[in-house]
């Protein structure tokens, strides 16, 4: 390609017919400079670099060179750390001319271009026997040149990708070897180049970046007239120039190279005649035959050996296939044996191919992309397809050209399954062709054979330990791998830590999108968190929503930066199915061996971390102390009981009345849950909700909550209390649980509470889940005659632009904006949201009303309802009737109303749900 490339840009140049001789204002103008130009670049060796003696050299040094010398002009030249710093030089007019920039549409804003003059091609480089799908860059950290045309291309063009930038080739080949990075992005020849003078040779080319372009002399818009000289001094390099500048830089075929190759080759004739007199002791050629036939047939019988004992050790499949490859060889001399398996994708890959030279191989597997569409089919079927493919007849023909035809191709099957074959080539170094006879072809089909039994068995194998050892689902290793590895480590006395990770509100999100969604979460999410691991760190899943990750010889610090860094890692949404999910993670940590010496000790330890830090408000990172196992085991106790609790109806309702705030009349009652504990006494429901929550006994507990309220309200009307309704919070469980719609209909059967004696209050936070199927499920229950009420407005997300779609009929607006009224900042917000409410026609509900200001307040904005300690406190049934039946003194005596607000410490309304 470069040779192409370049062969366009000579054949531009020779047909540039303009004279290089400058106009007299242009000589002029180089007289004024000194005709003396700053030239800067970054190390990009071939291209631009510095060498012996730390002089700059290279392909544009030498154009530039040229250029100098035909149009009398004198370059002083500079390396910068980066091409940003080059850029920047450029346009503050610190340097004359950037050597090398592509002249791309958005540069030519700022910059003036010469045409250009040299082709450079990108390609990914990642480390020996790395196996990375450049067409699949999701989690891969790519390294690429800071301020780079193919930087800012990566960042744009693949987001899923983590790019890393680096001043220089150098300091990328640095972050490849330390593995900081998977892949280089970068100028093919320069990534060689330094692997070359870093003597690292443990990289190979992983792909191609699709991103190849042309490079120009640079300057900013001020030095316009430079632009028309280099482009002149351009026109006037010769052909034989171009081709003796790529000769040396580009293709490596420099004159003086070319004389010493040919010297060489003297010697080398020479050194050959040497060895043809030396040819006449070929008289022990039979003996060595005999030797090497007898150590071929030992060679097959100890790979038959390696291969049975590597099968039942759980050998590496692929040292397994390398295995398979030198048997044939050693059955079948002067041949070379490919294995190549059939991915289940049905990718074909070359595995084993002991025989090849590294190169060759490269080359071998580079020639056969083959792709299989279906692999069900029958194998015969499969290797005919394989036969047929222009893929494998490319391979054919390369296989041609390096003299190591393909003689057979044998199937490989695994349970009626193909894959994988074998081809069987004539060997590169054989003085004769191999041609397969009756006997070679048994040797083969044999061995093959043999090859099948050995996979059937490793596959048994795996396939046990990986159900013994791997959670199913994603992959990771399960409980019993997480022990047996955290035994062995603790046994050695290392040091470290465990991170307990549990999904904030996972369960949530599994019954309303389905458990297939929460499948395919749980396996996104742990990709997320396997991309975040070093070799020796461990994730691993204990089931549900539960990870673990391991991280051997961490102190406190790194330990605390992983937990951020999974934080972080999950605050972009995670789409599975065409949903948008939104996770966190609270994590608890524990450090060995100081939190545990054991296994057990060490989980259950961090799992009181992790609960500590879902009671400060989840989404959240928590060390672990001692106190948290007290704690841990008040909260195991406290859910044991109110699983009794709910099996013995130790809870009780409260009723909050709800107030006409013109005429003070009761027109409701808010219905609100209270547990009377046998030894604790009254519990509030901030301390129990989230347990119900979190175990899922908050769905019986929301249907007492409703049935118990709806028999309430029958029994107050056969007794002449007028309410107009009672409201009950519905929690998101509840909401979310398919057959709502069934129940409620079963309860206001069972109870005789006519529907339009019930309000259901929801939350901000279920409508802003997903405000479609939100809007359809309310819209069902207000076709029952149920009143729907958003409760605590303003406290969760902002609603408002949603509040004209969803079938609502009051909205009450959340008690911390009533709580400083009537100051002026939230007086504002609170006539912001009446007013919205009274223009969608959606009636006002007033929470904590505590003083007469508050109430004042209120009155003269509109609002139609009110709740409140200025009221009432929540009260037991037999005393809410009794206030019912006062009423009419209450609202004359404000004495009275005054005493009725007196409380020490008020109980938490918090929802069922």
């Amino acid at each position: 390609m470069i040779r192409i490339a370049v062969a366009v840009c000579l054949l531009l140049y020779s047909l540039v017919s303009a004279a290089t001789s400058l106009t007299e204002q242009e000589q002029a103008w180089l007289g004024e400079k000194d005709r003396t130009f700053s030239i800067g670049m970054v190390s990009v060796p071939p291209y631009y670099f510095a060498g012996e003696n730390s002089r700059v050299a290279g392909y544009s040094h030498d154009v530039l060179q040229l250029i100098a010398k035909q149009l009398d002009l004198q370059f002083r030249y500079r390396l910068y750390p980066s091409f940003a710093e080059v850029k920047t030089a450029v346009l503050s007019g610190e340097l004359d001319v950037a050597a090398a920039i592509n002249p791309s549409v958005k540069r030519r804003k700022n910059y003036e271009f010469t045409r250009p003059y040299l082709y450079i091609e990108n390609r990914y480089f990642s480390k020996r026997g790395t196996q990375i799908d450049t067409n699949n860059l999701t989690g891969v950290k790519i390294g690429v040149s800071r301020g780079t045309l193919l930087s800012e291309w990566l960042i744009k063009n693949h987001p899923e990708a983590i790019v890393f930038e680096a001043d220089t080739s150098k300091d990328l080949l640095k972050l490849l070897s330390n593995r900081s990075i998977d892949l280089i992005a970068g100028v093919s020849g320069s990534i060689e180049w330094n692997a070359r003078q870093s003597s690292i040779n443990d990289i190979e080319m992983a792909g191609d970046v699709v991103l190849d372009y042309q490079e120009s002399f640079g300057t900013n818009k001020d030095k316009r007239q430079l632009i028309d000289i280099l482009q002149k001094g351009l026109s006037g390099i010769s052909t034989d120039q171009w081709r003796q500048l790529e000769r040396r830089w580009l293709t490596g075929q420099d004159d003086s190279i070319w004389d010493q190759i040919r010297q060489l080759g003297i010697y080398l004739i020479i050194g050959m005649i040497f060895l043809g007199i030396m040819a006449v002791l070929v008289w022990n050629r039979s003996l060595q035959w005999q030797i090497k036939a007898r150590r071929q047939a030992e060679l097959a019988q100890r790979s038959r050996r390696e291969m049975l004992e590597a099968s039942s050790t759980m050998e590496s499949r692929r040292r397994v296939s390398a295995m398979f490859s030198k048997m044939l060889e050693a059955e079948l001399p002067e041949t070379v044996c490919l294995h190549w398996t059939v991915q289940t994708s049905g990718q074909v890959i070359l595995e084993g191919a002991s025989g090849v030279q590294a190169a060759i191989k490269q080359k071998m597997a580079e020639q056969c992309q083959l792709k299989l569409k279906d692999i069900r089919q029958r194998p015969a079927k499969l290797i005919s397809l394989i036969k047929a493919s222009e893929d494998w007849a490319q391979f054919m023909d390369y296989c041609e050209q390096v003299h190591s035809p393909v003689r057979m191709l044998e199937p490989i099957v695994c349970r009626s399954r193909l894959i994988g074959f074998v081809s069987i080539h004539a060997s590169v170094e054989s003085s004769k062709s191999f041609e397969p006879g009756m006997t070679e072809q048994g040797k083969v089909s044999a061995s093959v054979r043999f090859f099948e039994l050995v996979m059937e068995r490793f596959e048994d194998r795996r396939r046990l330990y990986e159900m013994a050892h791997q959670d199913s689902l994603t992959g990771l290793p399960n409980r019993r791998q997480l022990y047996e590895e955290l035994t062995q480590m603790l046994s050695q006395g290392e040091v470290g830590a465990l991170l307990f990770i549990d999904l904030d509100h996972f369960k949530m999100v599994n019954d309303s999108l389905g458990h297939e969604v929460g499948d395919l979460l749980l396996k996104a999410v742990a990709s997320r968190f396997q991309c975040m691991l070093s070799e020796d760190q461990m994730l691993a899943r204990l089931g549900g929503d539960e990870f673990v990750m391991v991280m051997p010889r961490c102190n406190g610090a790194q330990t605390e930066e992983m937990a951020q860094t999974l934080s972080t890692l999950m605050e972009d949404s995670v789409t599975v199915s065409g949903q948008e999910v939104y996770l966190s993670p609270s994590i608890g940590i524990a450090l060995y061996p100081e939190n545990g010496k054991n296994v057990d000790t060490l989980i259950r330890n961090a799992d009181a971390a992790m609960y500590q830090a879902k009671d400060k408000g989840r989404n959240r990172w928590q060390f672990y102390d001692i106190s948290m196992t007290v704690k841990a085991r008040e909260r195991l106790n406290l859910l044991g009981d109110l699983r009794l609790a709910l099996a013995r109806k130790d809870f009780e309702l409260y009723y909050q009345p709800q107030h006409d705030m013109v005429s003070g009349n009761i027109i409701g009652a808010e219905a609100l849950i209270r547990w009377n504990h046998q030894q604790l006494g009254f519990i509030t429901p901030d301390k129990f909700i989230p347990l119900a929550e979190e175990s899922g006994l908050i769905l019986p507990l929301g249907e007492w909550v409703l049935e118990t309220a709806c028999n309430q309200m029958t029994r107050w009307k056969e007794k002449g209390i007028q309410l107009e309704r009672i409201s009950v919070n519905i929690s998101m469980a509840q909401l979310h649980q398919p057959g709502l719609i069934a129940r409620v209909e079963g309860v206001l059967e069972r109870t005789a509470c006519r529907p339009e004696w019930l309000e259901f209050e929801v939350t901000e936070s279920y409508l802003m889940s997903d405000p479609v199927e939100a809007g359809r499920l309310l819209a069902q229950i207000r076709s029952m005659g149920i009143m729907v009420a958003l409760d605590d407005f303003g406290t969760g997300y902002s609603s408002m632009s949603y509040l004209n779609a969803l079938p609502l009929d009051r909205l009450k607006i959340d008690r911390s904006f009533v709580f400083k009224l009537p100051d002026e900042d939230e007086g504002a917000i609170v006539r912001a949201i009446i007013a919205m409410c009274q223009c969608l026609n959606i009636g006002i509900v007033a929470e904590g009303i505590e003083k007469k200001e508050q109430k004042q307040f209120m009155m003269e904005q509109g609002c139609d309802l009110a709740q409140g300690y200025l009221y009432s406190r929540p009260l037991p049934c037999h005393e809410f009737e009794k206030y019912f039946a006062n009423l009419p003194e209450f609202n004359q005596n404000d004495a009275q109303t005054q005493s009725l607000i007196q409380r020490p410490n008020p109980p938490t309304q918090v929802e069922p749900a």
